[in-house]
């Protein structure tokens, strides 16, 4: 086994020297465009969870509720337009791989479009429930923090209820004007 970023891997395997190796988003594209790779196991064939996370400073959160409802409103929007306008949004992740110099053909964006999970408002407060036990939220971060502990990564885990904080999702769901513009729905 070799260490290597991810743009050694692709090299890699374009002169021939890779066999096996662990990629990601845009990288897995590239590499299947380029070399002709196939993918033969992905994070859900496997049950595992990989969660992506908006953070915010403890204290900037506590100090700002407010502020930090209304940003997540307007993420949960963009969230929201996103499954809408699936086409749109695949142009515009084009544009933004193009910009960071990856060009891929719209098969690939289309899906990590189909691939990758979002959670509207309502997905999110179902995930993050906690009522009878740890949310789901929480079991994918006790798996993710497991995992980094055997890799030797982290010496120990965090409680996922440590960190992870439903109440400013609720205050989005429970304040009338950031629920109707998350869901864009009109006042």
């Amino acid at each position: 086994m070799v260490n290597l970023n991810q743009q050694d891997i692709i090299s890699a395997f374009a002169t021939g020297t890779g066999t096996l190796a662990g990629l990601w988003a845009p990288n897995i594209y590239t590499m299947e465009e380029k070399t002709g790779a196939a993918v033969i196991c992905a994070g859900n064939d496997t049950g595992s969870i990989v969660p992506g996370t908006l953070i915010a400073r403890r204290d900037f959160a506590e100090q700002n509720p407010q502020l930090v409802a209304k940003y997540l409103a307007v993420y949960l929007r963009a969230i929201k337009w996103m499954k809408e306008h699936r086409e749109d949004t695949i142009d515009l992740m084009d544009q933004f791989y193009r910009k960071s110099g990856v060009t891929l053909p719209r098969k690939y964006l289309a899906r990590e479009i189909d691939t990758r999970p979002t959670f509207t408002l309502d997905e999110q407060l179902e995930i993050l429930k906690r009522s009878g036990g740890p949310s789901k939220v929480d079991t994918w971060y006790t798996g993710l923090g497991k995992y980094l502990v055997s890799t030797g990564t982290l010496q120990t885990a965090p409680e996922p209820q440590s960190f992870i904080e439903p109440k400013y999702m609720e205050m989005v769901a429970k304040d009338t004007k950031l629920r109707a513009f998350a869901d864009d729905k009109p006042m």
